[in-house]
């Protein structure tokens, strides 16, 4: 930077290529060695998850589950928020049905 401003500066490197120092050092940056930009493909665990959490709950559990795990694993691939509603949503739709079932019994049995 060529810059008569005194202070602190802040870049990104997952939007430069390189940064020349006043001292003439030069340092420059592979795509890789930047945090993860989304720019990978979608997991398809955190679709499906997200949509069994509406369907069939505890299936939407176990496969948002799956792709919290291979999102954690693998910064690449996105899709880990869309994971963690469907498993938040999933949780509270099967604490619903359980709550619901055990009310039903209850009910039947004439408690």
């Amino acid at each position: 930077c060529n810059s008569d401003k005194k202070g602190t500066f802040s870049i990104m490197k997952s939007k430069i290529s390189s940064i020349q120092y006043a001292d003439g050092k030069l340092t420059e940056f592979e795509a890789s060695s930047a945090p993860n930009q989304g720019d990978g493909e979608f997991e398809t665990f955190a679709i499906l998850g997200f949509v069994f959490a509406f369907l069939l709950p505890p299936l939407g559990i176990a496969f948002c589950a799956i792709a919290l795990k291979k999102t954690k694993r693998d910064s690449s691939k996105r899709g880990r928020g869309l994971a963690i509603a469907g498993m938040v949503l999933a949780c509270l739709f099967t604490a619903f049905l359980v709550a619901n079932m055990i009310a039903a019994i209850i009910f039947a049995l004439g408690f």
